[in-house]
């Protein structure tokens, strides 16, 4: 039987919260912590630091978090037997990964200015043990296991705080960074114990088909991560360093909505995935059409919420950059419940091989849309301009989501063929 039945849903719901507000919370925090810490010169070379060890992740993980708990659980439920071969490759994927964005993050310094060459080589261990706690997290969620993926997230981040005190005696972002990945690696023993025992013995080949499946979302999350750092780098290049920090604001603002309510569109991924591998198309039509309804009237709600509480709340959060950043969020605000609605596509679409190129496509032509829009626009309205063609490219990249979500939803549900092409129709990637 199934485990990603409906009665869990709730509960992993839940923890899933719980798992993104720590995470969120947890970078909010020790940012802050370092900017009031240190000297403004220490503290951009700590921020800096930290931004490559950002990229070094999503990069070196490049879609495998995200496949483990999409097409890693529709595969399982398709194959009806061999788990243990499918969990073993993916373990060992993210073993590979977690080298790959250690050896990123040190690269990265061959670009950067001598200034910050300590703190992001110290920094750059932190990278490979987020992949492993990134790992853990995807590798539990798509065995059906909720609750500790929370604590090896709460346990690493605690780690890394040890930063904020190792700040506060030297004052070094150097001495900031290096407290930063040991604490993180004596917070993530537990998560880099589960992967590598996982991993011990596992197929090479098993690994390369689940790496290959993570390709597209790869591809689709460097997308995303370029999207924002594209159009905070032009308005800095083009307009001022100010106009980019008002974007970077008014982006920060605009995903308060998807910590606040996308949490359950990721919490359902694993069962969207278990649904689709196994055609349980009445239990996928229900799951989905509940979370979009929840996405929609949650996105709306909130976005309202925002948009009239918006330059009270930029001043809480941003002070003298609140009430720029409350103009220049208000396109994104707009585009809330139709990319909160894509998070639901996102979870359906990337447990499919056929549809998961669909994930790359949408965001590519979104990225292109945004990109193109943003050096006309930023260099007129600013930081109102980068924000505008932000929400365009998420507009359009989410709405090919959404129509490709329903696609696959109604071949779902069409009979399956008697025939060897079976496993092919169900798009459960075995």
């Amino acid at each position: 039987m199934s485990g990603f039945t409906a009665d869990r849903l709730p509960g992993a719901a839940a923890w899933r919260y719980v798992y993104l507000f720590i995470q969120a919370g947890s970078t909010m925090l020790l940012y802050v912590g370092l900017a009031h810490i240190l000297s403004a010169e220490a503290f951009a070379a700590a921020a800096t630091a930290q931004g490559v060890l950002l990229i070094a992740q999503v990069v070196g993980d490049f879609g495998l978090s995200q496949a483990a708990v999409t097409a890693l659980p529709a595969r399982v439920a398709a194959s009806r037997g061999g788990s243990e071969r499918l969990l073993g490759g993916a373990a060992l994927a993210f073993v590979v990964a977690a080298g790959a964005a250690l050896v990123l993050a040190l690269i990265s310094v061959v670009f950067l200015p001598s200034s910050v060459f300590w703190p992001v080589v110290l920094v750059a261990p932190a990278a490979a043990l987020m992949v492993f706690v990134a790992g853990a997290d995807g590798l539990l969620r798509g065995a059906g296991e909720f609750r500790r993926p929370v604590v090896f997230v709460a346990a690493s981040r605690l780690g890394g705080f040890l930063a904020l005190p190792v700040a506060a005696l030297t004052g070094s972002a150097s001495a900031a960074c290096g407290a930063l990945s040991v604490g993180t690696l004596i917070g993530s023993i537990g998560p880099v114990r589960l992967v590598a025992r996982r991993a011990r013995g596992a197929e090479v080949r098993a690994a390369r088909d689940f790496a290959h499946a993570s390709v597209p979302l790869g591809v689709s999350q460097v997308l995303i991560l370029l999207g924002s750092r594209v159009n905070t780098l032009i308005l800095a290049a083009g307009t001022s360093v100010t106009a980019a920090a008002v974007f970077d604001a008014a982006w920060r603002l605009y995903h308060v909505g998807h910590y606040a309510v996308g949490s359950l569109a990721t919490a359902i991924a694993p069962f969207a995935a278990d649904a689709i591998g196994a055609r349980r198309a009445r239990v996928l039509a229900r799951l989905t059409w509940r979370t979009l309804l929840v996405m929609a009237l949650g996105g709306a709600v909130l976005g309202a919420a925002v948009l009239v509480w918006r330059e009270p709340l930029g001043q809480l959060l941003f002070d003298e950059l609140g009430l720029r950043a409350a103009k220049a969020v208000v396109p994104l605000i707009v585009v809330l419940p139709l990319t909160l609605c894509g998070l639901v596509a996102l979870a359906t679409l990337s447990a499919s091989d056929v549809d998961r190129r669909i994930v790359l496509m949408g965001y590519a032509i979104g990225s292109v849309l945004n990109l193109g829009l943003v050096v006309y626009l930023a260099e007129r309205h600013g930081a109102y301009g980068a924000a505008l063609a932000a929400a365009v490219g998420l507009a359009v990249t989410n709405a090919i989501l959404l129509v490709a979500h329903f696609r696959l939803v109604r071949r779902v549900s069409a009979p399956a063929p008697s025939s060897s092409g079976a496993a092919g129709a169900a798009d459960s990637g075995d």
